[in-house]
């Protein structure tokens, strides 16, 4: 009994310790990666490929080519089917020339008859002067292979160049997300116009560091590269973001405040509410929020406005201090911006980005449900609108879990609608709409934005609809209207040339638009 309870023990730590680790990289499939033993494991060093002590990556030596060579390991044992990725650090230190090719790295199988290579390397899409990691990922076919590195390229490069932490591992079956160590930004304040300097570090334990997304707040993205410089102009308090995107696509997000003050002594700012930790917004489950600040030097009345809901108005100023009583949020990021003016015409202004998740919300929330009929002909346009409240940032732009970093649309929402009569299903998509009238050439709104589908149908009979709605939250399923759709012989399809003017078309209603209509699929 006591070895069985001793045998658990070890059992449930080792097991711990698989949880725990569950992130750690794999196991380096190369000896000697990083060449602290020398040649050992490497083939093919001569004079012009060297163990170098200058500007090693990490420990004290890298290889460092002064010829168009390469070194290799072999014999590598790999299980086909899998995913394997090799992974190096390089370093150009001088390279000059004009010819294809570069420097470049490959898993290669032992009878050179597969080939998982990198791409080429040199100054015309890699910096000079630093280390920069790359990756390869491959599923090898067969049991042995070598890995080399090196340089494979036309005679015409003149070359000096390291390579350092060599790696080759199994890709381990749940991805590590990239962390940022740090973001070094100087200066965190000054009179505009002032230029601020960055800096980014950042590691992925089981891969690269794919792409540096640096969002400076004031409309300005930088993205490619860990150093970034940028100039503020305009007075105001900025929320820098900056994402890191590893070879899986996983992220890391940090978020540094920069000032940028007027040159006249005009300050505005926001002090309540203040952003959650970790994160570059307020998060809230309350429906309405105070928000309160200083201004100092300007003049007149504070105004505010609510991005998200257009809700705005004005507040007066008393010693300095401002206050904005029950500003209602809707559902998502709501961004309330302030702005105070200042004798000579110029302006200042401040935001708070507020994130209002109610309780129990799950997805979007769908309501307001109206069809222009629910009784109509064949190929008869049918609108049904409504309205959608929702998390979602941008209603222009569909949902999509995996959507890229440097595709700045805010998170969106995908709207459709289904149609059925028992035995055939039509899902049209929805579209957020705002109707308009006509005034000579100029186009005047005449209503609130909804959501809109239009239908037709070409099939009689009894259809039951539903909405489905999603978000980052979830996916939300509502009942529609049910339509009954009539037989009619003397319909031809759902549009035709317009009897008023042959240069537009007209549903089969009678009503004129010009462009395309989407048929039902």
């Amino acid at each position: 009994m006591k070895y069985w309870k001793t045998s658990l023990v070890l059992f449930l730590f080792f097991f711990a310790l698989v949880l725990v680790t569950g992130y750690s990289q794999s196991i380096n499939l190369l000896n000697n990666g990083g060449f602290e033993n020398g040649q050992t494991a490497w083939n093919g060093w001569n004079s012009g490929i060297t163990l170098s002590s200058d500007n090693p990556y990490e420990g004290n030596q890298c290889a460092r080519f002064t010829v168009r060579s390469s070194i290799d390991q072999s014999i590598i044992t790999l299980e086909p089917g899998k995913t394997y990725k090799m992974s190096v650090r390089i370093r150009i230190n001088a390279m000059s020339g004009n010819d294809w090719g570069g420097i470049r790295f490959s898993v290669i199988s032992y009878n050179w008859s597969e080939w998982h290579n990198s791409e080429a390397f040199s100054p015309q899409n890699r910096p000079v002067g630093i280390w920069f990691q790359e990756i390869i990922e491959f599923q090898p076919t067969q049991t042995q292979y070598r890995a080399q590195i090196g340089f494979f390229g036309g005679s015409g490069w003149n070359v000096d160049f390291s390579y350092d932490d060599i790696q080759l591992y199994e890709q381990i079956a749940q991805n590590a997300p990239p962390v940022i160590q740090s973001v070094a930004v100087t200066p965190l304040s000054g009179v505009v116009p002032f230029t601020i300097t960055g800096q980014i570090t950042a590691t992925d334990s089981d891969g690269v560091i794919q792409n540096y997304v640096v969002d400076t707040g004031d409309g300005a993205v930088y993205s490619g590269s860990s150093s970034f410089q940028h100039t503020y102009r305009v007075p105001g308090n900025y929320s820098l973001s900056v994402t890191v995107v590893d070879d899986n696509a996983a992220t890391d997000r940090l978020s540094t405040s920069i000032q940028a003050i007027s040159a006249n002594n005009h300050v505005l700012q926001i002090d309540s509410p203040t952003a959650s930790p970790g994160i570059d917004y307020y998060l809230t489950n309350q429906s309405s929020v105070l928000i309160s600040g200083i201004r100092q030097n300007g003049s007149g009345d504070i105004f505010w406005i609510n991005t998200k809901t257009g809700q705005s108005g004005t507040v007066t100023v008393s010693n300095n201090l401002f206050q904005i009583p029950a500003v209602q949020l809707s559902p998502g990021l709501n961004v309330i911006e302030v702005q105070s003016a200042y004798g000579d015409g110029t302006h200042l202004t401040d935001n708070s980005r507020i994130y209002y998740l109610p309780q129990n919300y799950s997805g979007p929330l769908v309501n307001n449900i109206s069809a222009t009929k629910t009784q109509a002909k064949q190929y008869e346009r049918i609108n049904i609108t409504f309205d959608i409240v929702t998390i979602a940032e941008n209603p222009y732009f569909p949902f999509d879990e995996n959507k890229p970093e440097n595709l700045h649309t805010g998170s969106g929402i995908t709207v459709d609608m289904e149609f059925t009569n028992g035995s055939i299903v039509k899902r049209q998509p929805s579209f957020y709409h705002m109707e308009v009238s006509r005034s000579g050439n100029i186009l005047i709104p005449s209503g609130d934005y909804q959501w809109t589908v239009r239908m037709a149908f070409k099939e009689p009979g009894i259809w039951t609809s539903r909405i489905l709605a999603r978000d980052s939250a979830g996916l939300t399923q509502v009942t529609g209207p049910t339509f009954t759709i009539m037989t009619d012989s003397l319909a031809k399809g759902y549009v035709s040339v317009s009897v008023s003017d042959n240069r537009y078309f007209q549903y089969d209603d009678g009503s004129v638009f010009s462009g395309w209509v989407t048929a039902p699929r």
